[in-house]
């Protein structure tokens, strides 16, 4: 970044900045550390680190042990760092194909999360005791079905047999329990077990955006928007550079009707992700809002251009060409998603939400429904979605969630006291 300490130090609200660089000549390393007082721009304490590239874990531990030594009120807890390791990997090559599978997940679209899941697979083909790679394995899989690459039973299978492959090696690894518990709200119906698995989680690890990102998606599916905006913000302040924490946020402050919050998270989000189909999506319903059609479809053409025939982009374009009155372009998209919903899974939630906007409520339902025979996560957290609204409100969707048992349990905020 071109920005000064002061400035990340404002931007961040934090007094204190570790910055760090690292040299590399063949398997040598050299890490630069620098504790940097941002009010003052000065370098409070710096130290050289070296060793080689199957060192990391080690080289690691040597800096937060040297940095909390040298930060007054951090405490180092040596028996939290032994257990961090356990999920890593010694193995340079594996570590750095988990490194870069992570910066795919982040992009968040069709192509980006097949092949996080490649080079995951890879890495453990080089570590079978990669803990890490197995838990991430299994959160790019379960995000597999988010992006209309695999149905969710199919997905979540796969997830559910890499987190339990990662428990094997470290039992109380954080982002395998937050999987687990995303299987068990989503699959399983049972939120008490998700939420039990998700203390577990945050208990090991408070910071972790993966936990912290499902953890969020839990309040949302109980309609406590507050604590999903409040959980989401600690995920920021973590890790400021996720654009699928950012994104989280700014959803849980449009339900909470704080528009200005929520339109500057998403910005957020975009600008870190731009391919982020979730986050593109949600900048349509907020330029729909206020009747910013062409802003709308601008978007929406670049990004089906960047991910192509991505079903959520194309939805939104339809949507935005029917409240723009060109009915014929929307009806015609529609066609088109219908279409391929017969060789490749369109996530159900899609048409829901296309149906729902042109006000074909039967037609909405009739895919809620789908939604709840596949275990989509939609029919878990979409309740809360505008273009829904109405649909939600109707004795026949109702009667869908009271048949699962979930009922009272989801919609808590909408029944009458």
């Amino acid at each position: 970044t071109e920005k000064s300490p002061t400035e990340i130090g404002k931007e961040l609200n934090t007094g204190t900045l570790i910055q760090g660089s690292i040299q590399k000549a063949g398997p040598q390393l050299k890490i630069n550390v620098q504790v940097i007082d941002t009010t003052s721009g000065e370098i409070n304490w710096a130290k050289n680190f070296e060793g080689t590239d199957t060192d990391l874990f080690t080289l690691q531990s040597q800096i937060v042990k040297s940095v909390g030594e040298n930060l007054d009120g951090i405490v180092i807890d040596e028996a939290k760092l032994n257990e961090l390791k356990k999920s890593g990997t010694t193995n340079p090559e594996a570590y750095d194909l988990a490194q870069r599978a992570k910066s795919l997940m982040d992009e968040r679209s069709k192509n980006s999360i097949a092949r996080a899941i490649e080079l995951f697979e890879q890495a453990i083909d080089l570590d079978a005791d990669y803990a890490d790679a197995y838990a991430l394995l299994g959160i790019t899989h379960a995000d597999s079905s988010s992006v209309s690459i695999a149905y969710p039973k199919v997905a979540f299978s796969k997830a559910k047999s890499a987190y339990e492959k990662c428990l094997e090696i470290d039992p109380f690894n954080p982002i395998a329990l937050s999987g687990l518990a995303e299987i068990a709200m989503v699959i399983e119906w049972d939120l008490n077990k998700a939420n039990h698995l998700l203390d577990r989680a945050i208990k090991r690890n408070s910071n972790d955006p993966n936990t912290i990102s499902i953890y969020a998606a839990f309040y949302m599916a109980i309609g406590d928007s507050k604590k999903m905006a409040t959980i989401a913000m600690r995920g920021i302040e973590s890790d400021p550079k996720s654009a699928f924490i950012h994104q989280v946020y700014a959803v849980a402050e449009y339900f909470n009707g704080k528009m200005d919050k929520a339109e500057k998270h998403n910005l957020i989000a975009l600008s870190l992700s731009p391919t982020f189909q979730w986050a593109i999506h949600e900048r349509s319903v907020i330029l729909l809002d206020s009747d910013k059609f062409q802003e709308a479809e601008k978007l929406l053409l670049q990004g089906i251009k960047d991910d192509p025939d991505n079903p959520v982009t194309v939805m939104s374009l339809g949507v935005t060409y029917w409240k723009w009155g060109k009915k014929e372009k929307a009806y015609k998209l529609l066609s088109d998603l219908l279409h391929r919903s017969h060789y490749e899974f369109i996530k159900a939630d899609i048409i829901a939400r296309f149906y729902s906007a042109m006000e074909e409520h039967d037609k909405a339902i009739e895919w809620v429904g789908k939604m709840k025979e596949r275990n989509e996560k939609a029919f878990m957290v979409m309740h809360q979605h505008p273009w829904l609204n109405e649909v939600y409100e109707l004795k026949e969707c109702k009667a869908l969630y009271k048949e699962a048992g979930l009922y009272e349990t989801l919609f808590q905020y909408r029944i009458p006291k």
